[in-house]
């Protein structure tokens, strides 16, 4: 016995020694061909074994294959539809000893699995034996490798034809082979569809099963679009003879709740199906969405409520029905039923109920991935376009749940759009519905589906402030497009609660106002056309009118055809309040570390801005660049519009007969017609087309016409301030033109009023740029030039008529540059030419004026309230009764409140330091007062508040005019004079015309002066003037004094009794009244006093004596005379005057015998008796009153 037990223990030895070194023995990858080939022909497909295969026998068998890859169809995106880095298959060796087969484990480590779908309609599923090309052993059969002797027939060649297995049989085979569990390891399932791809990746199984036909049981977790999902399923005793049970739990990974179905599957009625429970349930269902959305996901707290969802379900090919639905989502609760049928007809019935709709919840979740990452461990869903850019996938993923069966897709273009044989009745009902956290009652949409049409018997809901809402009509799908009929109501008392509930803020707007509200009209429609007709919406007071058509029928956006008709609206009664700042001011201002302007000029950081500003050409592509991209939206569409409106008020001014007609064709816009017939005192018209389709957007044929009849409503509306009150301009016409590119059209302007005219012709520069100009030609006119002045300056009232104003120049340049090329400046009958350049572009802004010709009259010029002069004028003393003075010497004078001419007016001088200039003017002639300055010509500059008179020079009275000097106010505004200058020369005729009798007084004069002033005031600057004058004078005489005799004699008797006259023709003779005479003057703080007078004449002599406080207006004068030499019986006088400068007392001295004789003569001369006594009787009134004031005279001499 023991020998028998050696003998069996040696050969199990042996067996096991067998079972444990034969495998090893033997190259199981020689039978890679064998497998590779069989698979191929099977399947048409290429198997790769890349990898080892080998196979154990002990402790079980087993078997392993590494690196194994089953090859895709052509043409698909992946060269492999299956890879798998590893399959292991374990076997249980006792079960097969006994026929039975029991696979203890099959693992799959690492597989893709890559299906796909092409665009006709066939996917990479199909395995056609048919293609394969056989080669090698037959097909089933499996060879020895390195055999060298023929093997015997296989069975499957030999044997007759098996004949077909019942369901018996294969019952049994299905029972005799038992899987205890299947494994799949980190598996991904990828699906391409035509322009996309979705991922499940993460796919780990584990299936346990007593055979093939279950029960079994399995779990496991995947990855889907980066959402973490578990899954747990059972299935029971597969059965084709009656039912079976079938449980499956879905659920997310770290989230308490699931989707629970369970139920029975009947594979033995006509139609197999399934009949059970679905249950649904989540905690808290924000848990559940921040999980799937990730950690990064804004999901509000009003997601945080638990969710339910029950159900019993009926289901087979033919059929769905849902019944006893419940959904419960924190307080809403819903109930209803689904059931769809395809026969006899196809069929759906769909009635919901909910007590309440939290759509703000349901929002919340439907975007509740947007913006935020994936979790870790998930995969982004994205589809390469196919020109190397990833794009991403739908989020539905519709496109990629379903497989599109293998055969072609049939079309049904000419097919109804909806089924003939589709019925369905909709009615879904929710009494409250949560939006923007406010209710909307009674929300409902009772439809049904018949004869391939859709009937909306209601479409209504309450909308917050009793707004009624309601839509009714059809939509039918006959044909293969849709066509719509719809009417549409909306009623409203509180419109404005509907606006606050949308969140459009409205608490700035009237109370009264956003009140009544309604909107009806009607639309008919296919995917060619839709028809808005009968549009009416009445907002309060306000009714818009009309119709609106747009035919969709050609590619891109849709033809429109649009007529609204507004009848009156008041803007100012919907515009909100704007709020007051917190430190009162209504608009901002910069602060003190704000880039405020310097005074300079400059801004800081100036030179930085100025090159930035630089290169108009960038500035220009780029400002083209932003139309383009506004007006892209335009692109392929086409419209026709008609707009009206009766009255617009804005800012408390009536716009009124407002039309608008014109057309759309892409970016290309035209107005046949836009007007205005009153706006704010205004009317306009305008026509024309801009063409934002060109490369660089242009004006063609733009025409705008404004006219006012008053500028005080625009100015009301627009906040705009001018010179004079706005009321004061009339009747104003303006025409603008534009033609050509908006970089530089040509423009066509002109306005006029019945004062002026100004017209401006030329080429608008670098309009887009960072400094748009003008290169064309300025014509101004104005038939009076005092009426225009009220309306530019105001406060300047000239003392005479300027006359006409006319202006004809070239212009170029822009705001910060630009020069005028004079032709023609003419003021009434003055008329010059020059050249007037600015330019801003520096850190200090620079003028030059150069004006060459005309005669120029200032006085006109001089404003009225400053008009001044030191000639004599009527009053008391030795005045006019002297002198002939012309007509037109001026001898007006302004006497302040303190009966000086000076005032304490502050000369603001801050303007000259804001600009340099360069000043050249040379006239033909200046006339002031009654002097002439001819071939006048004036150099001057101004830096930086110093104006420099390098030059001004004339003919004054025939002689020769020099003055320079500077009127320095650049360190402060207390500007500094000085000046000096000399008259050689002149004529006294010419220079100041006197007039005796019929001749005049002729001589020479000349004059210098050297004066200095400072003060910011006219009485500092006079208070403050010192200096130096000289006159001198010689030759004076009468102009006929040649033609008499050389040494007469005047007897006082014909003095007294001629006049003046007397002294020509019976006086001085052809003697000189001066020979010479020469006065020196010094001026300290504004007092002048003569500090040497010699007269030298052979009438008589002469002194004088004179003090004149100008700051005070007063003169302090003495001269003496003795013409005893020529004037018989004629004593010594003098002569005062004193009192103010322009209108002194004149007073005389004279002995008082002399005074007693000349009395007497006085007396004879008139016709008296030679003595004192006064005359009588009327004949003798006018030589009375004659004497009375030659008595009175001598009395003053006499003082």
């Amino acid at each position: 016995m023991k020998k028998i037990i050696a003998v069996i223990g040696a050969i199990l030895v042996v067996v096991i020694a067998a079972l444990l070194v034969i495998p090893s023995l033997i190259d199981w990858n020689g039978y890679k061909p064998q497998i590779t080939q069989a698979v191929h022909d099977a399947t048409g497909r290429n198997l790769d074994i890349n990898g080892d295969l080998s196979m154990s026998l002990l402790p079980f068998p087993a078997l392993s294959v590494e690196k194994v890859a089953l090859s895709n169809l052509a043409g698909a995106q992946d060269a492999e539809m299956v890879t798998v880095e590893e399959v292991r298959v374990a076997v249980a060796l006792m079960p097969l000893l006994t026929g039975n087969v029991q696979v203890t484990k099959i693992s799959l480590i690492d597989p893709v699995i890559s299906i796909e779908s092409f665009t006709d309609g066939s996917n990479n599923l199909v395995f056609d034996p048919a293609q394969a090309t056989r080669s090698g052993p037959d097909a089933g059969t499996i060879a020895n490798p390195q055999s060298g002797t023929d093997s015997e027939p296989a069975a499957s060649e030999t044997a007759p034809p098996a004949e077909p297995a019942g369901d018996t049989g294969s019952s049994d085979l299905a029972s005799t082979i038992q899987i205890d569990r299947l494994e799949i390891e980190n598996a991904t399932i990828v699906y391409h569809a035509p322009g996309s791809t979705e991922r499940i990746e993460g796919l780990t199984l584990g299936v346990s099963a007593d055979s093939l036909n279950g029960p079994a049981d399995g779990e496991g977790y995947v990855f889907y679009r980066g959402i973490p999902l578990t899954f747990n399923f059972n299935v029971g005793q597969i059965s084709q003879t009656g039912p079976f049970p079938i449980g499956l739990r879905l659920g997310i990974d770290k989230v308490d709740g699931g989707i629970s179905l369970s139920g029975q599957v009947d594979l033995s009625a006509e139609y197999p199906g399934f009949n059970g429970q679905i249950d649904g349930n989540f905690n808290d269902l924000r848990e559940a969405a921040m999980r799937i959305a990730g950690e990064g996901a804004d999901i509000p707290d009003i997601a945080a409520k638990p969710f339910n969802l029950g159900g019993q379900i009926a289901a087979n090919a033919k059929s769905v029905t849902i019944n006893d639905l419940s959904i419960r989502f924190g307080e809403t609760r819903g109930s209803g039923a689904i059931a769809i049928d395809q026969e006899p007809k196809m069929r759906a019935d769909v009635a919901l109920r909910f007590n309440q709709l939290d759509l703000d919840s349901i929002l919340v979740l439907t975007h509740m991935g947007e913006g935020a990452a994936a979790p870790a461990g998930g995969n982004d869903a994205t589809t390469n376009n196919g020109d190397g850019n990833a794009t991403s996938a739908p989020e539905n993923g519709d496109s990629g749940q379903s497989i599109p069966s293998q055969g072609g897709t049939k079309s049904a273009a000419n097919g109804p759009m909806i089924p003939a044989d589709l019925t369905a009745a909709i009615d879904f009902e929710v009494e409250t519905l949560i939006y923007n956290q406010t209710p909307i009652h009674n929300a409902r949409v009772n439809a049904a589906i018949a004869n391939s049409k859709i009937t909306l018997n209601e479409v209504s809901a309450d909308l917050p402030g009793g707004t009624d809402v309601s839509v009714f009509g059809s939509i039918s799908g006959s044909g293969p497009k849709p066509s719509a009929a719809l009417s549409y109501e909306v009623a409203s008392d509180n419109i404005r609660a509907v606006a606050r509930w949308l969140g459009v803020d409205v608490d700035g707007i009237r109370a009264d106002r956003l009140r009544r509200f309604s909107l009806t009209g009607g639309i008919k429609g296919t995917q060619d056309k839709l028809d808005i007709s009968d549009l009416d919406l009445r907002i309060d007071d306000t009714a818009i009118r009309g119709a609106i058509v747009a035919n969709l029928s050609g590619d891109g956006l849709p033809a429109l055809g649009i007529g609204l008709k507004l009848d009156r609206i008041n803007l100012d009664q919907y515009i909100p309040t704007a709020p007051v700042a917190a430190n009162g001011d209504g608009a901002s201002s910069t602060s003190g570390g704000g880039s405020a302007t310097t005074g300079s000029g400059t801004a800081s950081g100036g030179s930085d801005a100025g090159k930035a500003a630089s290169g108009p050409a960038s500035g220009s592509d780029a400002m083209i660049k932003t139309i383009k991209d506004a007006l892209a939206p335009l692109d392929g569409l086409a419209a026709n519009y008609r707009l009206a409106a009766d009255e617009i008020i804005s800012s408390g001014v009536s716009i009124k007969g407002i039309a608008i007609d014109g057309s759309l064709n892409g970016a290309q816009i035209k107005l046949n017609n836009f007007a205005v017939a009153n706006a704010a005192g205004l009317s306009a018209s305008a026509s024309g087309v801009f063409r934002g389709d060109a490369k660089i957007p242009a004006f063609e044929g733009v025409k705008l016409k404004v006219t006012a009849q008053t500028l005080e409503p625009l100015a009301k509306l627009t906040g705009m301030t001018l010179p004079a009150p706005a009321s004061q301009y009339k009747s104003i016409q303006a025409n603008v033109g534009l033609n050509g590119p908006i970089t530089g059209p040509k423009l066509d302007l002109d306005v006029s009023n019945p004062l002026m005219q100004l017209a401006i012709n030329g080429v608008l520069q670098d309009l887009l740029g960072a400094a748009p100009g003008i290169d064309g030609k300025l014509v101004m006119q104005a038939s009076s030039l005092n009426r225009l002045l009220p309306l530019v300056a105001p406060t300047y009232e000239p003392s005479g008529n300027l006359g006409r104003l006319a202006i004809d120049s070239t212009i170029k340049g822009n705001a910060t540059n630009i020069a005028l090329g004079i032709a023609k400046f003419g003021v009434g009958p003055f008329e010059t030419k020059g050249n007037v350049d600015f330019n801003a572009s520096g850190a200090q802004p620079k003028l030059a004026v150069s004006l060459s010709g005309g005669i120029l009259d200032v006085d006109p010029f001089v404003p009225a309230a400053k008009r001044a002069g030191l000639m004599p004028q009527g009053g008391s003393g030795l005045r006019r009764a002297a002198f002939n003075m012309p007509k037109t010497m001026k001898v007006t004078t302004v006497d302040a409140r303190d009966g000086t001419p000076w005032d304490d007016t502050v000369i603001d001088v801050s303007a000259l330091r804001s600009i340099d200039a360069t000043i050249s003017v040379v006239l033909d002639q200046l006339d002031f007062d009654a002097y002439s300055l001819m071939k006048p010509d004036l150099k001057a500059t101004l830096v930086t508040g110093l104006l420099t008179i390098e030059k001004f020079t004339g003919l004054l009275g025939d002689g020769n005019l020099a003055i320079d000097g500077t009127f320095d106010a650049r360190n402060s505004d207390t500007p500094k004079l000085a000046l000096k200058g000399n008259l050689d020369g002149a004529d006294i005729q010419k220079l100041a015309p006197i007039k005796i009798a019929n001749d005049m007084v002729i001589g020479g004069a000349a004059t210098k002066f050297n004066v200095t002033a400072s003060g910011n005031t006219s009485r500092k600057l006079v208070s403050a003037l010192s200096g130096t004058a000289n006159l001198m004078l010689n030759n004076v005489r009468f102009s006929n004094a040649d033609k008499r005799s050389a040494d007469p004699k005047l007897n006082l008797q014909a003095l007294l009794q001629q006049g003046p006259q007397a002294m020509v023709v019976e006086g001085v003779g052809n003697n000189d009244l001066l020979q010479s005479l020469e006065a020196d003057m010094t001026i300290t703080n504004g007092i002048a006093k003569t500090t040497r007078v010699d007269a030298v004449s052979r009438v008589g002599t002469a002194d004088a004596n004179a003090t004149l406080d100008l700051p005070k207006w007063l003169m302090d004068a003495q001269a003496d005379f003795d013409f005893s030499k020529k004037i018989e019986e004629l004593p010594a006088f003098s002569v005062y005057a004193k009192g103010k400068i322009d209108s002194p007392a004149v007073s005389g001295k004279m002995d008082k015998v002399a005074i007693k004789i000349l009395d007497n003569i006085l007396d004879k001369a008139l016709g008296g008796s030679g003595s004192s006594s006064d005359s009588s009787g009327s004949g003798t009134s006018g030589k009375d009153a004659a004497k009375g004031l030659l008595k009175g005279l001598l009395n003053q001499l006499g003082r």
